[in-house]
């Protein structure tokens, strides 16, 4: 049976590596997405870690107000090791969660 307590500072300790995590991570990815000419119209809006702690998600947008075209898909695609990487070194936990880009 878990403390009322202890439930607690989970979520703090969450809250705590998410908002981290959110914060070095954002600008490093927003420096490769400007590195790439296919994604300069590509903003991340939200960098958020799944409740489990499995799955980064990042969520972007585009100033085309359009769904974002398969070039540029393909293009964040080939990014995500780099930013799983990047997640793994701040992180410095046994498993290194996948990245999804939504």
């Amino acid at each position: 049976m878990h403390s009322p307590v202890s439930d607690k500072v989970k979520r703090v300790r969450f809250a705590k590596k998410e908002s981290f995590l959110a914060k070095e991570l954002l600008p490093v990815v927003e420096q490769t997405l400007r590195e790439s000419p296919c994604l300069e119209k590509i903003y991340v809006t939200r960098i958020s870690l799944s409740p489990e702690g499995g799955c980064i998600n990042i969520f972007v947008w585009s100033m085309d107000d359009q769904m974002l075209s398969r070039e540029a898909l393909d293009a964040l695609k080939m990014y995500k090791p780099a930013i799983r990487k990047l997640a793994a070194d701040l992180l410095c936990s046994k498993w290194t969660p996948e990245i999804s880009v939504r």
